[in-house]
This record gives C-alpha cells, sequence and structure tokens, in this order.
C-alpha cells in the first residue's frame, strides 16, 4: 500500500520524468499519544521550509491528496479523532529545488470498539410503575395524551441534551468508517442544503442526519396577512444565533465546530439578509433585500475586518456546549446506533420527566417552570435561542434541560396510547415516518413543558430548535 501510494503521489505531482533532486528528503518519525499525532524529522542541510503530504487511507487516488507548507518547522502537530486514518509523508524545499518523499507513514487510529464520548455522563433511572398520560392536560395534544398504567425495567439516560462537540466527535468517527457521505440536492424540499447523509455501507443508507448550512426559521409568525399561512406575508425573523455551528472541510475530510468569532465560519452581516415572502407560500419576494444586523445585540460591533469586538457573542467554547440542532431523526438515531445506544421511549421519556412522581412539568421540581429556557415571555417570534446543555437545576434523577432548550427526538412513532396496562412499551409502525418529540423548546409556550405533553413531526423534519438525547 505504501509503494503504492508513493507512485501515485509522483504521478499525481508529475514528477515521474524528472531527475532525482540533490536536495534531500527528511525522516519523519511519527509518534501517537490517544488522540495527538506528532510527526517530526531531523532538519535537511539547505532546506528553507518543508511541505506535508496528507491522504486519507485507504488511498482512493491522486485528488485525495492535501498538501500543507509547514515553513521552517521540523514538527507538525495534529489531534484526529478515532477511528482516523491518514498517509503521510513530507518534501523538503528551497528556492531552486524541491526534494523527492520521504519515508511515508501510515497513521491509524483504533476504530473499534466505539466508546461513548467521556463527556457524556448516563445516569442510572430506577425501575418502576407509573401513570404515563395526563387526561387534563393544557396543550393542543391533550386528546392524545390518554393516561394508562405502565411498568418500566431500569435503564441509564444521558444527564443531557447531546451537545455540538459530542455530534462532532461522532461525525468524524462515524466518517473514518465510511458511514456518512455529504449531499447537497438539486430539487426537493432540501434544495441547495448541504446534508450529512447516510452511505450505502450504513444501517441508514440515504436518510438525512444534519443540515450543515441549517440557518434560523423564518416565518410570519404574528399571521399579519391573516392567511394561516406562515410562508407568506412579512416575516419576523429569529435570533441569527439559532444556526447549525458544525462545518465540514472538503480539504482535510473532517467535520469541524465553527467559531462565531471567525469571519471565515459566520459573515453575521450577511447572514441577516432576508426577503418577505410574496403572496404565495414558500416564494421569496426578491424586489427588496432586507437586513436586521442592527437588531441583535450580541452581534454588536461585529464586523469582518474585527470580528473579535462583539463582546456579547458567544464564542467557541461556549456554542461547544450548546444543544445539537438541525437534527433529523435519523440523525438522533445514527448517532445512538454508533454508540450500542438507542432513542429514549415516549414512556422513558415522560417517567424520566415526572421524577418518578407525577410532575406536571418537566422541570427540577415538577413546578417552577422560570427553570427552564422556553419562550416565558410570549414573543412573536422568540428573540433569543438555545442554551448550555447542563443549565438550570437538575430533577430529582440529575437530568438537566427535559423540559424547554430543544425539543427531544424519541424512539416511537406518533399513534394514540393503548389504553391497557403495557410494560416496556414503544410505538413502532412499519413504514410510517412520523415520530414523537418531547420536552418544548426555547421559542415554544408553557405548556409543551409538561411531563406528558407529546408532540410529533415527520422524521425528515429538523431545524433550530429539534436535539436529542439518549439511554441503554
Amino acid at each position: 500500500m505504501k509503494q503504492y501510494f508513493y507512485a501515485l503521489l509522483v504521478l499525481a505531482l508529475g514528477m515521474q520524468s524528472l531527475p532525482a533532486a540533490a536536495l534531500q528528503p527528511p525522516q519523519i518519525q511519527v509518534a501517537i499519544n490517544s488522540f495527538n499525532v506528532s510527526i517530526s524529522w531531523t532538519p535537511v542541510e539547505a532546506a528553507e521550509s518543508y511541505q506535508l503530504f496528507y491522504a486519507p487511507h485507504p488511498f482512493t487516488g491522486p485528488e485525495t491528496i492535501v498538501t500543507v507548507d509547514l515553513q521552517g518547522l521540523s514538527q507538525f502537530d495534529a489531534t484526529l479523532w478515532e477511528g482516523a486514518a491518514f498517509l503521510v509523508a513530507v518534501k523538503s524545499l528551497n528556492s531552486s529545488e524541491l526534494s523527492d518523499y520521504s519515508n511515508i507513514e501510515l497513521i491509524q487510529l483504533s476504530a473499534s470498539p466505539n466508546n461513548l464520548p467521556a463527556s457524556i455522563n448516563m445516569l442510572n433511572i430506577p425501575a418502576g410503575s407509573f401513570t404515563m398520560g395526563n387526561n387534563f392536560l393544557l396543550g393542543p395534544q391533550a386528546g392524545q395524551a390518554t393516561e394508562h398504567q405502565v411498568s418500566l425495567s431500569s435503564f441509564q439516560m444521558s444527564e443531557t441534551e447531546i451537545s455540538n462537540v459530542q455530534y462532532l466527535e461522532f461525525l468524524n468517527a462515524a466518517l473514518a468508517q465510511n458511514l456518512l457521505e455529504i449531499s447537497t440536492p438539486s430539487i426537493g424540499a432540501d434544495k441547495d442544503k448541504q446534508l450529512i447523509i447516510g452511505s450505502a455501507s450504513s444501517a441508514y443508507a440515504g436518510k438525512v442526519l444534519y443540515t450543515l448550512n441549517g440557518t434560523r426559521v423564518m416565518k410570519d409568525h404574528n399571521n399579519f396577512d391573516g392567511d394561516n399561512d406562515e410562508f407568506t406575508g412579512v416575516i419576523e425573523p429569529e435570533n441569527p444565533l439559532n444556526i447549525a455551528y458544525i462545518g465540514y472541510d472538503a480539504s482535510a475530510h473532517q467535520f469541524f465546530l465553527k467559531d462565531p468569532h471567525n469571519s471565515g465560519d459566520f459573515d453575521w452581516q450577511q447572514l441577516c439578509d432576508y426577503y418577505n415572502y410574496s403572496d404565495q407560500t414558500h416564494e421569496d419576494d426578491v424586489s427588496l433585500l432586507l437586513n436586521d444586523f442592527s437588531s441583535w445585540p450580541e452581534l454588536t460591533g461585529w464586523s469582518s475586518a474585527n470580528p473579535e469586538l462583539a463582546s456579547a457573542l458567544p464564542d467557541k467554547a461556549t456554542v461547544a456546549q450548546y444543544p445539537v440542532t438541525f437534527i433529523r431523526w435519523w440523525g438522533a438515531y445514527a448517532f445512538a446506533d454508533f454508540y450500542q445506544l438507542k432513542l429514549p421511549s415516549e414512556a422513558q421519556w415522560e417517567y424520566a420527566a415526572k421524577a418518578n412522581s407525577s410532575f406536571l412539568y418537566a422541570v427540577y421540581d415538577g413546578i417552577s417552570t422560570g427553570d427552564a429556557n422556553w419562550n416565558s415571555d410570549s414573543l412573536h417570534p422568540a428573540t433569543h435561542h438555545v442554551r448550555n446543555v447542563k443549565s438550570g437545576s437538575p430533577n430529582p434523577f440529575g437530568l438537566y434541560n427535559l423540559g424547554g432548550n430543544v425539543w427531544e427526538w424519541v424512539a416511537d412513532n406518533y399513534l394514540s396510547y393503548a389504553p391497557d396496562t403495557v410494560t416496556d412499551p414503544i410505538i413502532s409502525v412499519e413504514g410510517s415516518t412520523t415520530r414523537a418529540w418531547r420536552g418544548g423548546s426555547w421559542n415554544y409556550h408553557q405548556a409543551t413543558l409538561e411531563s406528558a405533553a407529546r408532540y410529533f413531526d415527520d422524521e425528515n423534519r429538523g431545524n433550530d430548535h429539534f436535539g436529542f438525547r439518549v439511554v441503554k
């Protein structure tokens, strides 16, 4: 494999017909410590700088080779991910010539088993029986939550919703195992969206997991035109910070966490451009381009030239701990499947939210909704955004943000409950794409925080208020 890679490197750069360079190549050594990789070499006489060449392993062709200018360095350090595999080589360089390749080394980090990220804390939820549902709910799905008796075996549930950085770790590990692809459809509901989908070798082939270029929801929230269509008429924009924070670097074949203060990752001025809708549903009125950049205090002081001056803009470390959003149901399923976990059933979620009691709301004491992240000021639209997955107070089981922050996908299809006493129930209907979600979110009303409240959507939906947690 190394010889094959070497031959294609030479062929790709058109070096096969040139005489051997007089400038000597370096000899590289590779050291691996957990996920930290160090490539070092002894400086070569007459070399002014060096170039690093790397390509994913297994090698699939010269178009995958990436070149990095190392200037006068004699060591290159990188942090990789579980399952990462690369072939690497270095050349010496001066103003007149380029050396041959150094020795070619394979860097490979184990991808098996798929260990759960250390930052995910799974908490024990004891077995028990409870009354599932509530015949007196305040929310619009009240009639769909009829009371019945449920018994559950013990299980574990993640302490928090899954965060951006936890989902990022999964994406890179799954990508290294060829389970994921990037797709940008030219037609349909996802036209021009950059999507992560399951590869042919995955258990979710062709299913959409995540929208890489997801942005805030734009609707006629107040129904100013009176037609009861949120996608005609005047828009009331949501906060632009409700955006996808995971990106994809095609040259490195790696996902990364975007930095709100990096103008290469986010041009906030441009991201605040928008059009109102015409009187035809989902059709933009392109006669007037609008911009609401000045409406958002978080963006005050930001410019592409000096992004660091926006002191109220969250930094990269902050958004790393926001719940991952723009998640489709299959994106939640794929994460759970990769780590041999599951999405909670509706029964498990509600039992955890009621906390072995009869909590009306899915908050730490069943009452204090002010502790949750929801649209408590009844704004149309809500002007805030998600918060840290571990914020507010934990409930008696130690769980955070079951109520509010983001809606949480669960395993079940959405149907009416069976009236009988049941044990470890899950609603699964062959061919159904309607899935349940629980808990409300930062932009929804108080009734959605009720522990028994049920809501639903198609599994192929997922925007700035869709997230999830996992169970075992």
